[in-house]
């Protein structure tokens, strides 16, 4: 579960992004920079994002990233978390 709502929030920080540039960081999400890494290539494996250049499958930059289509129905179909993650100050209090 803490993976689906981590990548929940990730997918929300990118779309909320759209055409400014994706600057979140691991410490942002109160994560390590391991388990950040992971959800950006969870995220682009499952086709949810695209944009991700990798140098030694470590995702190096990311700061283009957009979502795709299923990344858009991913964030509809979960649609019940919304009201409780627009509420939060700290994406880090979500994904506890």
């Amino acid at each position: 579960m803490r993976t689906k709502k981590l990548l929940y929030a990730f997918l929300k920080e990118v779309e909320k992004s759209k055409g400014k540039g994706f600057t979140l960081t691991n410490q942002d999400f109160g994560i390590s920079e391991e388990e950040y890494y992971d959800i950006i290539r969870l995220a682009h494996r499952e086709g949810f994002i695209i944009n991700v250049f990798y140098a030694d499958n470590i995702p190096y930059d990311y700061s283009l990233i957009e979502l795709t289509m299923k990344g858009i129905e991913f964030i509809e179909q979960n649609s019940g978390w919304a009201k409780l993650y627009n509420g939060l100050k700290e994406i880090r209090d979500w994904i506890k």
